[in-house]
């Protein structure tokens, strides 16, 4: 109510349909920011998991390298490496989780574009492209969940300000402006009751 606005029960009404809608977002944005608090600690877990199978994964892709540059030699190994195109292509789209735009990427492989195995190398050389092609593939939907998880933390840091500015802010002032035009509407009746009953004793 703006402070030029005489205190009528119309104003009042109009508070109190305001304040309703506002204790009813307040409501709503609880909800939302509790469902957005358990989806990022349940992508956090998701996350720690597989980040810690990419460093054990990558551990024995490294192991299974050094044994094909020992058997194969490292410049033949790197000749190959060197000659291969990339196998997997990646494709970036978007969803859309709790209100939130994010971000997913699909890994289509692709055949190498040559048959290493006729190269006169050991099976090795395969097995640690295939291992390092993996590694690759985790890696990248370690990224995507690392991402959606910093956009989560955003939207929940967000909608926890929207929360306490309602709570602690707007919906308190609102009734503090309730109380103060219902006082005034007590002291008007008053004064009106009392005007009425002066006109009564003079007739």
């Amino acid at each position: 109510m703006k402070k030029n606005t005489p205190p009528t029960r119309m104003e009042l009404l109009k508070l109190q349909k305001k304040k309703k809608l506002a204790e009813k977002g307040h409501t709503l944005l609880e909800k939302k920011r509790d469902a957005l608090i358990h989806e990022f600690l349940q992508r956090i877990e998701t996350y720690k998991q597989l980040k810690k199978d990419v460093y054990a994964d990558l551990q024995d892709a490294y192991t299974t390298l050094h044994i094909t540059q020992a058997l194969n030699g490292v410049d033949i190994v790197k000749s190959i490496g060197d000659s291969q195109k990339p196998t997997f292509n990646i494709e970036q789209d978007q969803q859309n989780l709790m209100g939130i735009t994010v971000p997913t990427y699909n890994v289509k492989t692709k055949k190498p574009s040559q048959n290493i195995d006729l190269l006169g190398t050991s099976k090795e050389v395969k097995k640690s492209r295939k291992d390092f092609q993996n590694v690759v593939i985790q890696i990248i939907k370690l990224a995507e969940i690392e991402e959606v998880i910093y956009l989560l933390a955003e939207e929940i840091k967000k909608t926890k300000r929207r929360v306490n500015s309602l709570e602690h802010i707007k919906i308190p002032g609102m009734k503090n402006q309730e109380k103060k035009i219902k006082r005034q509407l007590d002291e008007l009746e008053r004064e009106e009751f009392t005007r009425l009953k002066k006109i009564k004793e003079r007739l």
